[in-house]
């Protein structure tokens, strides 16, 4: 079952993150392996010893991420100057309040492109990219249906609306995919093809997570 759990610092005896996991033995809360978790939560292991703590059992996931939201609010978090905490995001399994500063992105963008990049000299097979052609000629666009009025309403809402990744550029001058940043231990990919590579999943299935289109059960969000 869905729990939520901290991780308290005796130096200080408070607590310096907030979790939610799904594991039965609280696997989730009881890793403390630096490499998977983010590197200010690795910053604060490194000085002091840590206990860890169930503080909800037996809820439902939506419940969990609710609580995580209130602990997180409670406490507040070390990089947007408001507490005590770790944490990189308001908590409830999403990317709400992640900072990333512009000069990381530059500097992650840098550092993915060219020969930097999984896919670099690499190319598709005619079969592979003919079979994405199709697959993308038979779906379904996302707002069919929807009456010619409410379509107009919603090119007028997004009127004036400025991309997150407005003027952020590579080497190429081309513009960048968005970053997705690893919560566990902190590793930036520069877009979410590169992601799936690295962790093995299918491109459309990890976009479709991170999209919100279906349940991101993955440490991985849009940054």
């Amino acid at each position: 079952m869905p729990y939520v759990y901290r991780h308290i610092r005796l130096d200080k005896n408070q607590p310096f993150y907030i979790g939610i996991g799904s594991d039965e033995k609280y696997s989730r809360a009881n890793d403390l392996k630096p490499k998977r978790r983010n590197f200010i939560w690795r910053n604060i292991a490194s000085k002091t010893n840590i206990i860890v703590e169930i503080i909800y059992d037996n809820l439902t996931w939506n419940e969990c991420c609710e609580k995580e939201k209130e602990f997180i609010k409670l406490y507040g978090r070390i990089n947007n100057n408001t507490g005590i905490l770790s944490n990189l995001t308001d908590g409830g399994d999403g990317s709400i309040g992640i900072i990333i500063s512009q000069e990381r992105r530059k500097i992650l963008s840098n550092n993915f492109s060219g020969k930097g990049n999984p896919m670099y000299g690499k190319t598709h097979s005619k079969i592979l990219i003919e079979q994405i052609r199709q697959k993308n000629l038979n779906r379904v666009a996302w707002n069919k249906g929807l009456k010619t009025g409410e379509n107009k309403k919603l090119s007028i809402s997004k009127k004036g609306c400025l991309a997150w990744n407005k003027g952020l550029h590579n080497v190429n001058g081309k513009s960048n995919s968005k970053i997705v940043l690893n919560l566990d231990n902190g590793i930036f990919y520069n877009s979410c093809k590169e992601a799936s590579i690295a962790y093995c999943f299918k491109h459309t299935t990890l976009k479709s997570k991170l999209n919100g289109t279906n349940k991101n059960n993955t440490n991985l969000i849009y940054a």
